[in-house]
């Protein structure tokens, strides 16, 4: 905040531990540009913060030299009482709540996801931790010194057998499902972030051919031509998703057949790997 506006909000405190200020940190999107991003935080701030009565600062850190290029990000200070035309009132309790807190977070998250959609990038923000979006790897499961026993007398034994190693206590067993669970949670994850980056390519074709289609739109026979590019490209476009879908149809078929059949739950009668 600027000098004056420090010195008036300090004069309405009387306590000298008083807090004056809050201050918020947020990521920005490093898909947006300087303007867009701007936009959006400026947006934000006045239709959630200002519109409370709150007066916001705004500082904008672009990432360091050094560091994740991706790491753009704005402080926003606020103050803890609300300006109004008698000018500021009481202290607002309810904006250091955690109820206020999870409402901000969410409506920070939609603000994104429009900024994102309006610049025709697939990427989405979702404010909600790993756990509630059912994405946090499965935990495994403590063995204890037994356990741990048995299992190291398993692994010595199929080494000299020259055979797998085969879970023989009920927590192996959980563990090596876990694992099994995880491995294919990855690798779901990279096939989606694939798929995103794919759409995200595309999508920037299709503007730019937006653009020169246009340019082109003039004449009668421009305009036949334009037609027809985007006809011809649009088929051209169908074609690669059928292909892309039939390459995604044989790997996992592929897939399959190297792992076989799934094990059950552990815990099930004749659960195996």
């Amino acid at each position: 905040m600027t000098a004056r506006r420090c010195d008036a909000v300090e004069a309405v405190e009387t306590r000298k531990d008083a807090q004056v200020a809050r201050e918020i940190t947020v990521a920005l999107p490093a898909e947006l540009d300087a303007a867009d991003r701007r936009a959006l935080v400026e947006g934000w701030v006045a239709d959630q913060l200002v519109s409370e009565g709150m007066v916001a600062d705004i500082a904008f850190h672009a990432p360091h030299r050094e560091g994740d290029q991706r790491n753009h990000h704005a402080h926003i200070l606020l103050t803890t009482r609300g300006l109004g035309p008698e000018g500021f009132g009481p202290k607002e309790r309810g904006w250091n709540g955690k109820d206020q807190l999870a409402t901000w977070r969410e409506s920070w998250a939609e603000a994104q996801n429009r900024a994102l959609e309006r610049a025709h990038v697939s990427e989405r923000v979702d404010h909600r931790g790993l756990a509630a979006q059912g994405l946090e790897d499965l935990p495994t499961r403590h063995l204890g010194p037994a356990a741990t026993a048995l299992e190291r007398q398993e692994a010595r034994e199929a080494a000299k057998m020259g055979r797998e190693v085969e879970p023989i206590t009920e927590a192996g067993r959980w563990n090596a499902f876990t694992r099994e669970c995880n491995a294919a949670l990855g690798w779901a994850r990279e096939r989606a972030q694939e798929a995103r980056d794919l759409w995200d390519g595309l999508t920037r074709q299709v503007s730019g051919l937006a653009d020169q289609l246009t340019a082109l739109l003039g004449s009668g026979l421009e305009r036949e031509i334009a037609v027809e590019a985007r006809e011809r490209w649009e088929r051209s476009f169908e074609g690669r998703m059928a292909r892309l879908r039939e390459e995604r149809k044989q790997e996992r078929a592929r897939e399959g057949e190297r792992e076989g059949p799934r094990p059950r739950t552990p815990g099930t009668r004749g659960w195996s790997r």
